[in-house]
């Protein structure tokens, strides 16, 4: 019963989290990016991190709201086919480049090195999931600093009820039952930045 709780909320957070609600990702909120070049990979991870760390403060055009909030994601979040490219960028000294027979000096020290939290869900890229894709990814911000989703529980409590009730007459035994009150919902589109991976 306690497992049938914890797969109730990831299914609330995926299912919503997929079906994209009300154009959460999307270009008008900066938040989201498409093309052959974002295919998970070095150079889609920096250009993703740019995107994110450019977000502005406010929805409208007016000077305060087109400052820079700031904020750094830090959990980097991935579909279970990305997962061991996204633990070798991640767990890598340097990054390794053909120049195919150009001499460019480039650096070869990993940038990217350690600095994002790796979540691997295999939710994303689930059939049972609209929306799933095996190439898209995300990053995401510290919650505790801004929420892009919230996940809430009445009376703020996080685990299943589980009570004892009386078996019918016609059977043996104790019964039980199981029941948690959550709920999801988006709040914040700049707390997330979405990354199609291909075109």
């Amino acid at each position: 019963m306690g497992r049938d709780g914890a797969q109730l909320i990831d299914e609330l957070f995926f299912s919503l989290l997929l079906s994209n609600p009300g154009s959460f990702f999307s270009v008008g909120n900066g938040n989201y990016l498409e093309g052959a070049d974002t295919a998970f990979g070095p150079d889609a991870l920096t250009k993703a991190k740019t995107q994110f760390r450019k977000q502005k403060a406010g929805p409208t055009s007016s000077a305060k709201d087109q400052k820079p909030i700031n904020i750094r994601p830090e959990l980097l979040v991935v579909p279970v086919e990305l997962e061991t490219d996204a633990e070798l960028l991640m767990g890598s000294a340097q990054l390794m480049i053909d120049a195919s027979g150009t001499k460019t000096k480039i650096p070869v020290d990993n940038p990217h090195r350690n600095k994002y939290r790796i979540v691997s869900a295999p939710h994303l890229s689930d059939s049972y999931y609209t929306g799933n894709s095996g190439k898209a990814w995300y990053l995401f911000a510290n919650p505790n600093v801004i929420s892009a989703f919230e996940i809430v529980f009445l009376n703020g409590r996080r685990t299943p009820v589980i009570e004892r009730v009386e078996a019918p007459p016609n059977n043996m035994g104790m019964g039980f039952r199981g029941y948690i009150d959550v709920g999801v919902k988006e709040q914040d589109p700049r707390g997330a930045v979405k990354v199609k991976g291909e075109a």
